[in-house]
């Protein structure tokens, strides 16, 4: 313990590194133990991972009084230790049939990042590369962690010539995701999206793994998380989909929104496709079931929106859900410790107050007595109005949930927690292909 957090502790404090990665953490069992000897159950008790999480509390340190923790990564993802890592490396877990059921059940709490690239994915079959950075992508990791000069020299073959087009899409993915923040890292994974039509597989022989075979496009659908420091008014479910193909391929698919968490709206919900400059067109409308088709080119990445329609937010007025700035999370606190401390300071305040001034009882016997008036005349203009077609009961209902959302974010919404403030950096694009800041990490 006292050995490998004095090497974290030198090179953070020495080194001014910004992150350690400690091997083997999160990857290996617990050997079990019969020396009767030792303070625990004889095959069995919690030394391990008692011993394991006092190592990494010592080893959490700051490179500087006024400076933020040294992020701390370890190999694979052991649910044990995620409160006190910043980062789970994933090396293994490639085989057919695989799906994304940790990030469907950690998304929010946990970062993974990386896996394991081999020059073969490259040399025998580039589609192989695209399909590995493809899933890393839609299963919400951090993408890269190639080889910097070892024995495989995976990032000096990726930088050859013959290789730019593998090269270009890994970028594309990386912007990609630092666009999608807010799905990525602080939301949460859902079911797959079901394709209707046939893709080809691509076949990965010869590698690290096992026998894999991959879809030519790989999807995956991510339900927007609370980002610190920011607000929505709804939630949304982005879906990605990748063609790790080198042609062109038509594709349709086809969602049951009821399926997808997604709260219910009478006036449906809207289909949106987002670019890389911010950029949102308006695919459609629709009630419950999606169905849509679409061709992707090579090596296309593309983001699609859903959202439910509300009276402020028409269809042919989208609302920008990604953005290429998101909110800055301190480098100490993962997101369990953000959303530790967040919980913490509304705790200090259990009972909610108004901002108004009033109390808790007064606010809530005027407001109720006002809303439900304004409720009922703005239910009956809104049917009379703007759209007949909406039945009386479900005009009133759409105009509560409006003023059930202003209340809850104008009334009885406590402040947010304040946050330590980041400099942001430079917005300005680089030519370079690996040209990251400090944010790239997330």
């Amino acid at each position: 313990q006292q050995k490998i957090a004095g090497v974290v502790r030198r090179l953070v404090q020495e080194f001014d590194v910004a992150g350690v990665y400690v091997d083997q953490v999160g990857s290996q069992p617990p050997a079990l133990c019969t020396d009767r000897s030792h303070n625990h159950t004889l095959l069995g008790g919690n030394y391990w991972r008692m011993g394991y999480r006092r190592m990494l509390e010592l080893s959490r340190v700051r490179r500087a009084a006024d400076q933020p923790y040294g992020v701390l990564v370890t190999e694979e993802n052991a649910e044990a230790y995620m409160d006190q890592v910043g980062g789970y490396l994933l090396l293994e877990g490639y085989a057919n049939f695989t799906v994304g059921s940790f990030s469907a059940v950690y998304g929010g709490y946990a970062i993974t990042m990386g896996s394991i690239f081999m020059p073969v994915e490259l040399t025998q079959d580039p589609r192989v590369f695209q399909a590995h950075v493809a899933r890393m992508l839609v299963f919400g990791s951090a993408l890269g962690w190639m080889s910097l000069g070892d024995s495989n020299d995976m990032l000096e073959l990726l930088l050859q010539p013959q290789y730019r087009p593998q090269l270009l899409f890994l970028r594309t993915a990386v912007q990609h995701r630092r666009r999608a923040v807010k799905y990525l890292v602080y939301g949460r994974m859902l079911r797959p999206v079901r394709l209707t039509t046939p893709v080809p597989v691509i076949p990965s022989r010869g590698t690290y793994y096992r026998a894999v075979d991959y879809p030519a496009v790989l999807t995956g659908a991510w339900l927007e998380g609370p980002v610190p420091n920011s607000a929505s008014a709804f939630p949304s479910v982005l879906v990605l989909m990748a063609n790790a193909h080198s042609e062109a391929l038509e594709v349709g698919l086809s969602l049951d929104l009821s399926r997808y968490e997604l709260p219910a709206s009478p006036l449906g919900y809207s289909l949106h496709r987002h670019d890389l400059e911010g950029d949102a067109v308006l695919l459609g409308t629709y009630s419950a079931l999606v169905g849509y088709a679409l061709t992707l080119q090579p090596r296309e990445i593309v983001a699609l929106v859903m959202q439910p329609i509300m009276p402020s937010l028409p269809a042919t007025h989208p609302r920008p859900v990604l953005s290429s700035s998101p909110a800055p999370v301190a480098r100490n606190a993962s997101p369990v410790a953000v959303n530790a401390s967040a919980n913490a300071s509304v705790s200090q305040s259990p009972v909610p107050t108004s901002r108004s001034g009033l109390g808790v009882g007064g606010t809530l016997l005027v407001l109720s007595v006002v809303c439900g008036a304004v409720g009922l005349c703005c239910a009956a203009l809104f049917q009379r109005i703007i759209n007949p077609e909406v039945t009386a009961s479900d005009a009133f209902q759409i105009v509560l949930s409006g003023i059930s959302h202003w209340l809850h974010t104008k009334v009885w919404t406590p402040e947010p927690p304040q946050r330590p403030e980041e400099t942001p950096g430079s917005e300005e694009e680089d030519d370079e292909l690996f040209a990251y800041s400090d944010d790239d990490f997330l």
